[in-house]
């Protein structure tokens, strides 16, 4: 019957107790010995290992998604009235513009010449400039009319009440304040300077004479984070593989 079977066990269990755990031992030993070699030899051969626990990983593999050329391409699809989320939707970007004025007066020797380029991306960059500082300045105004909550600093009763006084009406304040919005206009205005300015930087690269020109354009394009709306189909098979060469989406 299975339980004399199982008595019959438990008795040779206790009788070569010793023999059983030197056993197990062994057994452990050689899987440890196992792993140990099998980790060696994937660190050295470049293959991917991970432990049972999860907890040892090797030369894991990293699924990076495919770039698509939807990926090239931006929405300009900025819509806010907010003052300092447009701030900081623009800051900055007319030193981008900047960069690329300079780059093509750099590269200027590999295409030929074009003064529309430069003048172009000027009044991009002028716009960008004084939008950013008139923002600034419209910010930087607002928030100096914020009343300002006073310390619990006080020698009398009276002082403390009116600090406290002082206090709750600084919170009622911004519990009911309404910042103050830009014309709906301005994110359209915004927009269109972004497309003009993305098809200025697209436009150059078919320009370039020389290889290493091109790419270095190109490469400036993704370190500024320029899309390739306006590329033709060639160039943005090549500007796809310089985003994967570099690991960026």
């Amino acid at each position: 019957m299975w339980y004399r079977k199982a008595m019959d066990l438990n008795d040779l269990n206790e009788k070569f107790s010793n023999e059983r755990n030197l056993a197990i031992s062994d057994y452990e030993m050689a899987k440890t010995d196992e792993s140990v070699n099998q980790l060696l030899d994937n660190l050295t051969s470049g293959n991917s290992y991970t432990s049972e626990s999860g907890a040892i990983r090797v030369n894991p593999t990293i699924d990076t998604p495919p770039i698509r050329d939807k990926d090239l391409d931006a929405t300009f699809s900025i819509m806010t009235d907010d003052i300092e989320e447009m701030h900081g939707l623009v800051a900055g970007e007319s030193n981008n513009a900047e960069y690329f004025i300079n780059l093509a007066k750099t590269l200027e020797k590999y295409i030929p010449y074009d003064q529309t380029f430069s003048t172009e991306m000027g009044r991009i960059r002028d716009f960008f400039l004084n939008l950013e500082n008139k923002l600034d300045i419209l910010i930087k105004d607002e928030h100096s009319k914020f009343p300002k909550m006073k310390p619990y600093i006080y020698n009398t009763e009276e002082e403390a009440e009116e600090i406290q006084d002082h206090n709750n009406s600084v919170r009622s304040f911004f519990r009911n304040y309404e910042a103050p919005r830009l014309n709906p206009e301005v994110s359209d205005i915004v927009n269109q300077n972004f497309i003009k300015y993305t098809k200025l930087i697209n436009d150059m690269v078919p320009k370039f004479m020389n290889v290493d020109a091109k790419q270095e354009w190109l490469n400036s394009m993704l370190r500024k984070g320029v899309a390739g709306n306006f590329l033709r189909d060639d160039l943005r098979s090549e500007y796809l593989e310089i985003m994967k060469r570099s690991g960026r989406k």
